[in-house]
């Protein structure tokens, strides 16, 4: 049976089907036609009154549509005790953004070391975006990267990840992770 080109859910039809009083044993798609099985597993034609059924079936939209996944990463080597910049995230309109980070930062003279995982919340409405919250999962280090800060925060419409050394060091900074996207009227 002809599907007219729009995509078919096969489990949501088969219970659309059933709720009509057509029971089938499985339905199966290729191309635009959708069928059933007979009891050797042979493809047969759906019955004719299934047509109707299948001419109102609406699909849920996939999935990609609303959610999304980017696994981002980023080095940067700071000398000072000043914020910097490692990683700029761009965020578009009416969008809530999650992410689970791990930053390094290792000392180039001494390899006093730091490792910090966090988890970040962030969503952009109409105007710039708003970070909503931050935890520390885990913070662990050598006493005297005690003082080195990597943060999260809005800067007009992106989120930035930054780092803050120690003055007179050389530190390398290596960032990782996936920040999740959703976006509740779909379109990502």
């Amino acid at each position: 049976m002809n599907t007219g080109g729009k995509r078919i859910d096969l489990d949501l039809l088969q219970t659309e089907l059933a709720s009509a009083a057509i029971v089938v044993p499985a339905l199966g798609l290729f191309e635009d036609d959708v069928f059933t099985y007979d009891p050797e597993g042979g493809q047969v034609d759906l019955p004719p009154d299934a047509q109707p059924v299948v001419d109102a079936h609406v699909a849920p939209p996939p999935l990609t549509q609303y959610a999304g996944s980017t696994t981002v990463h980023a080095i940067t080597r700071t000398t000072d005790a000043a914020p910097h910049e490692v990683f700029r995230f761009p965020c578009e309109q009416v969008r809530m953004y999650e992410a689970t980070m791990t930053i390094r930062g290792v000392d180039a003279g001494n390899f006093v070391s730091k490792r910090m995982v966090g988890e970040f919340m962030w969503k952009r409405t109409t105007g710039n975006a708003v970070v909503v919250g931050i935890t520390v999962v885990s913070d662990i280090k050598d006493s005297a990267a005690a003082s080195w800060v990597p943060n999260c925060l809005p800067s007009g419409t992106d989120v930035v990840f930054t780092v803050q050394g120690a003055a007179g060091r050389t530190i390398d900074w290596y960032l990782d992770g996936d920040v999740g996207t959703y976006a509740p009227a779909g379109d990502i």
